[in-house]
């Protein structure tokens, strides 16, 4: 397409909201998916993080690097907190680990002595280097992770597929959908979340609490249907202890109280959550439009500058083509909010297309008070490098691994859904 004429339109027939499990279109959709096992087991998917900052041997905190299997940061801090005697506070971090997947990460931590850290004994942890520095880790402080994952089940004859993949990624980008996980387990947090922004309160302890469906456990099913019945003290009970929401919005409506008093008992942090999985629907939406244009600028575009992160506007696609190809421009979409910048011309009225191909109203975003903090702008596509691919067999049966690098904050299940193209 010519990046200096309109981009797509989009005026599709509205489709029921079910939350994060739309089948989103793929960037290399031309080639067939890779069927695959992925994560049998932790050493199938290893994370390794590449530092910004190493020990410079002087000052107050210890900068060590860990090895960890099977454990979230947020645990692994508090289980050295412990081991230390120190305040978790004490403890900086650069980067949040995922847990199932063996990983190298960075912390440091201040009022401990290098000799009581290499003493530290804790499963599934293992003390790799550490030094004296003068500052202590925050979120972001990294360059970037490097990831080396392994798939079970591939079809050799599969490998050419991978290898059109991987390549086509590196030069366009990776689509930056936010994935299932982002919708919640059953795939309906964004179903809240659409709720919340009408203050449609009933509907959203129904979703939260009620409506039973086949993918739903024996007891979960069970659960929503006294919901649904108005048996709320019965559904309190069947759900089980970590199910604190549910569990909550039950006793409140056997107590009598109001949907909209059970609904903002669950807190805010929650509820905050539930309207930024719906922000997170209505962006994949709007970059599944735009699948064919993550690597092509439009006027009226707000291009993301990741050297710095700053917002360009853009006038002229042609005088960005040398910064679009290079990767260090890419065009961005909205997390509708207040605060949101707004683009331009014909972008602007796709992404108010989008809004109004999913219903939302005028001003629903900024009408209610906790909507106020919301609106971002999020690049459609992030980059990819250092890609290859290899078989081998190791003592588990055969395997392919793909290897490549991607800044922070990107997943590499981006990667492996244009290469499975599956659950």
């Amino acid at each position: 397409m010519d990046p200096e004429g309109d981009v797509p339109t989009f005026s599709p027939e509205p489709p029921a909201l079910v939350g994060g499990r739309e089948p989103w279109p793929w960037l290399t959709s031309d080639v067939a998916g890779v069927p695959a096992r992925i994560r049998e087991r932790q050493e199938d998917f290893r994370v390794h993080e590449i530092p910004r900052e190493r020990p410079e041997g002087r000052g107050e905190h210890i900068l060590f690097q860990v090895e960890k299997r099977g454990i979230p940061t947020h645990q692994l801090v508090s289980a050295l907190a412990r081991e230390l005697g120190v305040d978790r506070r004490a403890f900086g971090v650069a980067g949040r680990k995922d847990a199932r997947a063996v990983t190298t990460q960075w912390l440091s931590v201040e009022g401990v002595s290098e000799d009581r850290i290499r003493r530290v004994t804790l499963p599934g942890v293992r003390i790799l280097e550490m030094g004296r520095h003068p500052r202590k880790l925050h979120v972001g402080a990294l360059l970037g992770n490097r990831f080396e994952l392994r798939l079970r089940g591939v079809d050799p004859a599969h490998l050419r597929r991978i290898m059109k993949v991987l390549p086509s990624l590196e030069i366009r980008g990776v689509p930056n959908y936010f994935g299932p996980q982002r919708f919640g387990s059953r795939g309906d947090s964004a179903v809240v979340g659409r709720a919340l922004l009408r203050s449609d309160w009933e509907g959203a302890l129904r979703t939260l609490a009620g409506d039973p469906q086949d993918q739903d456990t024996p007891l979960i099913h069970r659960a929503r249907a006294a919901f649904d019945a108005g048996r709320y003290g019965e559904a309190a009970e069947l759900w089980p202890p970590a199910f604190r929401e549910p569990r909550l919005v039950n006793r409140l409506r056997a107590e009598g109280k109001r949907s909209e008093e059970a609904v903002r008992a669950v807190g805010r942090r929650m509820l905050d959550l539930y309207r930024s999985a719906y922000q997170s629907w209505l962006f994949n939406a709007l970059l599944s439009v735009r699948i064919e244009e993550i690597d092509h600028l439009h006027p009226g575009d707000l291009a993301l500058r990741h050297a710095d992160g700053a917002l360009v506007e853009i006038a002229h696609p042609a005088h960005h083509n040398e910064g679009v190809s290079g990767g260090r421009l890419s065009p961005t979409g909205p997390l509708f909010g207040p605060r949101m910048r707004r683009p331009s011309g014909e972008v602007q009225r796709l992404e108010e297309g989008i809004l109004a191909w999913a219903g939302v109203r005028a001003g629903e975003f900024a009408r209610r008070r906790g909507n106020r903090r919301m609106g971002l702008r999020r690049p459609l596509r992030f980059g990819l490098g250092e890609a290859a691919v290899s078989s081998g067999t190791d003592a588990h049966g055969p395997y392919v691994e793909l290897r490549f690098r991607l800044d922070p904050g990107c997943y590499a299940t981006a990667v492996l859904r244009e290469v499975v193209k599956g659950e």
